[in-house]
């Protein structure tokens, strides 16, 4: 036989030999949320894989619609034998300023996953995870393919997505300006990964860091008997709890929320799916933290609020007041940080406007967090310095904001001495007890169906807000609902949405657009309130502004400085609730500037009972948000005689009144 035909055969079946070594299935080597191996990695029983198109990444973009779109004109798909998978790869050679996108694929609430592919690179590469969520500071989530040393790995990436995410997609790209060695990629898999395994990778990760001792204290948790109480699985069933993070970029540095998640999952591993939103900015103080706290936070009746920034301790005092009237949320508030300019010693420990905020902080009987305190022990104890849990003079860096998650998590545990009854603010209602129920079919289990239209149920309740928990079924029908004796949709109770900066607002000088604007509207007299959507409008450089509503038309014009109330009396915002409209040369805030929200009703007119699948889902809904708080009627009545399954209500009632 030719030599040649011979030593084609011989490189074909080294090539073989390699794709079956590289495609069989092993335990990696490397453990932890970043795990490295040899071989694909064995599924979890119970998981199951997320389609992505064209995964295996032998499509070429100029050819087939499947192929990944490929960034920055050198990246391309390479076709080999000895490519791990299949007969190509892609790549991004040496020396590009390229990224390697991949399509979207599916992601649903709560579930962590593991994202694993063939990866040969001589240095990181950064992964980021591009998220489908309206959340304004969760859409991106940071991870990284460590150096194979030019070998071909398989790298895994354990993450949890957003809470809101339904989709994501993935980029590929090596942060360094400096060099920007070629790295290639192959047969990117997404799998689900079981809530066992994600504690594992977690656990493997955590073990890598300083040890840091966060075991709960006698007194820890005092003031969070009803978020302890919904973790420990007493709460709404299926009702996700959920976490409002809201603050200065400090805030943002602490993460996506999956520390201190996980932290919370290893305390009570049977609770519920955990929501984490947040809403950040650029040194925003707590005075102007309030004004986003009553635009939105409010409206989502979050089962905790974290607040993490400075500011004055009047303006905490206000908003902590806010919340306490308005919802029967829990509440904590960390010390801040140690920062570059401070001292691991007593004087930057426990200083006099420290010892302020936990003054306010107890009068409120909100859970604060001695983290302040907590840090520099954990500093002393490992002999590190304030540089080493910081990346800049005031920030924290990953292990900065880990130790500050394990410092809050430690304090959710159920404590002897609560200063609040939980029944106190929340309370579950059956459906028997309401008036009415005699006329509604026992269904066992405490659910009534109702036995024909016009059947009717009717709760009287102290508080600001009243949820229905019911059953959707096959062919379900619906009920309409009437507060105090009227239909819902002419109660007078209304919510605004966050104060959305135009996408051509002026750059600022400094700090982020969304800065540079009114935190907060107060809203006139519920009689004259119409939903709508309003939009304030910057006439020049001078600080002149318009109000103009959907419905009521051009309301007024304004100047940021001074006190504004609209002609239609619907919308007043006071100055300091302006965020950084000037500075010493002029002001921020530009010609054509927008700030848009809109004005909603808080009620539902009507609950569908239908399910969207051949199943029954059990689900829970506000019939209305928002009342002064008092006594109230609420009235759910069947439209027809299709079935509606009632188990009961959910009654809030704030601690201040």
């Amino acid at each position: 036989m030719h030599p040649l035909p011979i030593l084609a055969l011989l490189l074909f079946c080294f090539a073989a030999a390699a794709g079956e070594h590289m495609n069989r299935e092993e335990q990696p080597d490397q453990m932890g949320l970043t795990i490295v191996g040899d071989a694909c990695f064995p599924a979890h029983e119970g998981t199951r894989a997320v389609p992505v198109r064209n995964g295996n990444l032998e499509a070429r973009q100029e050819k087939q619609p499947d192929a990944w779109p490929l960034y920055g004109g050198a990246v391309h798909v390479v076709d080999a034998t000895d490519a791990p998978e299949g007969k190509a790869y892609v790549q991004a050679p040496d020396g590009a300023k390229a990224s390697i996108v991949s399509p979207d694929f599916a992601l649903a609430d709560g579930q962590p996953y593991l994202l694993s592919l063939w990866a040969r690179t001589t240095c990181p590469v950064r992964a980021v995870l591009g998220a489908d969520t309206p959340a304004r500071f969760l859409k991106w989530i940071y991870l990284s393919l460590p150096s194979t040393e030019g070998k071909w790995k398989r790298v895994g990436l354990y993450f949890r997505p957003p809470f809101d995410a339904k989709s994501g997609n993935v980029t590929f790209r090596i942060e360094s300006e400096d060099a920007r060695p070629a790295f290639a990629l192959d047969d990117l898999q997404v799998r689900t990964a079981t809530e066992a395994e994600f504690a594992q990778a977690y656990k493997g990760w955590r073990a890598t860091k300083p040890e840091h001792e966060a075991a709960a204290r006698p007194g820890d948790g005092k003031h969070l008997a009803l978020s302890i109480e919904k973790l420990q699985g007493r709460g709404i069933p299926g009702k996700p709890f959920l976490i409002w993070a809201i603050g200065s970029s400090y805030t943002n540095m602490l993460g996506n929320g999956q520390t201190l998640i996980q932290a919370i999952r290893e305390r009570f591993p049977a609770a519920p799916p955990i929501a984490y939103r947040k809403h950040c900015g650029s040194a925003v103080p707590f005075e102007f933290v309030r004004g986003w706290a009553r635009q939105f936070v409010v409206s989502e009746q979050p089962d905790l609020v974290l607040i993490y920034t400075l500011g004055d301790a009047a303006g905490l005092e206000t908003m902590l007041d806010d919340l306490r009237r308005r919802t029967t949320a829990d509440i904590v508030v960390p010390s801040l940080h140690l920062r570059r300019n401070d001292k691991n010693d007593e004087t930057s420990i426990e200083s006099a406007y420290w010892k302020q905020i936990r003054e306010v902080c107890m009068r409120f009987d909100v859970e604060f967090i001695e983290n302040r305190r907590e840090g520099a022990a954990f500093l002393t104890r490992h002999g590190l310095s304030i540089e080493d849990v910081t990346r800049d003079n005031v920030h924290q860096n990953d292990l900065g904001a880990l130790i500050i998650n394990e410092n809050i998590a430690r304090h959710f545990a159920a404590c002897k001495e609560s200063s609040y009854d939980p029944a106190a603010r929340e309370q579950t209602v059956p459906a028997r007890d309401a008036a009415g129920a005699r006329d509604w079919k026992d269904l066992g289990g405490g659910r009534l169906a109702a036995s024909a239209q016009g059947a009717a149920l009717e709760l009287k309740f102290n508080g600001i807000r009243a949820d229905l928990l019911g059953v959707r079924v096959p062919g379900g029908g619906a009920l309409k609902v009437f507060v105090d004796g009227k239909p819902a949709a002419e109660c007078p109770v209304f919510f605004t949405t966050y104060m959305e900066p135009g996408e051509k607002n002026k750059r600022p000088e400094k700090g982020l657009t969304g800065d540079q604007s009114p935190h907060a509207v107060k809203l006139g007299p519920v009689e004259k309130l119409v939903p709508q959507t309003w939009v304030f409008k910057m006439l020049d450089d001078e600080g002149n502004y318009e109000l103009a509503g959907s419905v009521a038309g051009p309301d007024g014009k304004g100047h940021v400085e001074k006190p504004f109330a609209g002609a239609s009396g619907q919308i007043s915002l006071e100055p300091e609730l302006w965020r950084r409209p000037k500075h010493k040369d002029g002001y921020n805030v530009k010609a054509g500037d927008t700030w848009t929200f809109e004005v909603y009703r808080a009620v539902a007119e009507r609950v569908d009972f239908k399910a969207p699948a051949d199943k029954e889902e059990f689900f829970s809904i506000p019939l209305v948000q928002n009342l002064p708080c008092g006594e109230h009627t609420v009235r759910v009545e069947a439209e027809s005689g299709a079935q509606v399954v009632v188990s009961g209500f959910r009654v809030y009632t704030p601690p201040l009144k």
